[in-house]
């Protein structure tokens, strides 16, 4: 039986897959689909969905125990995660979104991780501009050109649904100051093929 979830819950669901599909590197969808299909059979049938917390751990503990036991098929199949955090990284994510769509009983618990990330994030408060939106770069995932109140420039990529669309909206019309919180995340380039931190705007204030 499919599961009804919450509004908010199938934006992010769309979202990592959007986001997924866009930074992290090609991987053999052959072989994706094979660990997806032995980490999703290892999660065996018991119900995580009145203990997502425990559900996540064992989520974890089967997407690493499975990669760990399938090293040499994927380094066969060119993908080497030996040393190489990037890779692996970007290996967990393209696993993780494969899982949302062909493994139904995974979908709550990686929601969840999400959530429990999102939770880790907001304990500190993040770093912010004040300042107006004078451009919008287009593209796959569009980039706002800020002109902060000492004149500099910046840019904060905007990849996530803004809580507050009233202001969101108003802040694009550039006419005044807005606080805009962004966050740091490691993020794959395809124009560089490689890694590195971006800002991505995460909320929009007002003074």
């Amino acid at each position: 039986m499919l599961k009804i979830y919450k509004m908010k819950e199938i934006f992010t669901l769309v979202f990592l897959i959007t986001v997924s599909i866009s930074h992290a590197q090609d991987f053999d969808k052959e072989v994706v689909s094979k660990i997806s299909t032995d980490t999703c059979n290892c999660l065996g049938t018991e119900d995580y969905s009145e203990k997502l917390t425990e559900g996540v751990d064992a989520l974890q503990n089967c997407m690493t125990s499975t990669m760990m036991n399938n090293m040499t098929y994927l380094k066969e199949n060119g993908i080497d995660m030996t040393g190489n955090s990037a890779v692996a990284s970007s290996f967990g994510e393209s696993l993780a979104m494969e899982l949302l769509v062909s493994c139904q009983k995974s979908v709550p618990l990686i929601l969840e991780m999400g959530r429990m990330y999102s939770d880790d994030e907001e304990t500190e408060p993040l770093p912010f501009i004040v300042g107006k939106i004078t451009n919008v770069e287009k593209g796959t995932f569009p980039v706002f050109e800020i002109t902060d109140v000492e004149g500099r420039k910046h840019k904060l990529l905007w990849l996530t649904i803004i809580d507050n669309p009233v202001l969101f909206e108003e802040s694009l019309k550039g006419k005044k100051n807005f606080i805009l919180e962004y966050y740091e995340n490691e993020l794959y380039d395809a124009r560089i093929k490689e890694y590195r931190y971006m800002k991505v705007l995460n909320a929009v204030k007002l003074q």
